[in-house]
């Protein structure tokens, strides 16, 4: 059962909710009560349990997504059951701040990849080239139009080429 009070069941949570579960074989100690969420690869303990009325609660952690979500006891897995994650309004400053966080984290992995892009564009160009020669044939397609062009005009002034 999921609920996020005691009494209520609950389909769509937030970032930061607390995940009610109920059940009767949890660990008394919190911290041993694993949830893996769909897209986080890290488990989240559990933040309190009520062995008295079978309940446990877990906070909703940043970058989970709808999706199942499993509980682990001492490596067992005790249950799997899904929950729908929803968006959270935030003001603009909020999702400025937000982006720029993020883009400071991965900013190194973002450059990485650029790089490895453009150094595979590149190996590729140049494996083109030489394969089929197409600057060389270029390079003699323009330089033959430029000399007839050029003649032409040499020509219309009288010039003897």
């Amino acid at each position: 059962m999921l609920a996020k009070d005691h009494d209520t069941v609950q389909t769509a949570y937030q970032e930061g909710d607390t995940l009610v579960v109920g059940g009767k074989s949890f660990d008394p100690i919190a911290k041993d009560n694993k949830f893996y969420f769909t897209g986080v690869n890290t488990p989240v303990s559990a933040a309190w349990v009520d062995t008295g009325n079978h309940l446990l609660g877990v906070p909703i952690p940043v970058g989970a997504l709808s999706g199942p979500v499993q509980v682990k006891i001492g490596g067992e897995t005790l249950g799997l059951t899904s929950i729908q994650i929803v968006g959270r309004p935030i003001g603009v400053a909020n999702a400025l701040s937000s982006f720029f966080e993020n883009l400071n984290s991965s900013f190194l992995a973002y450059l990485i990849a650029l790089a490895t892009l453009g150094t595979l564009t590149m190996a590729i160009v140049q494996a083109l080239k030489g394969l089929f020669q197409l600057k060389s044939w270029f390079q003699r397609w323009y330089v033959r139009s430029w000399l007839r062009e050029h003649k032409c005009l040499a020509k219309s002034h009288g010039m003897n080429v």
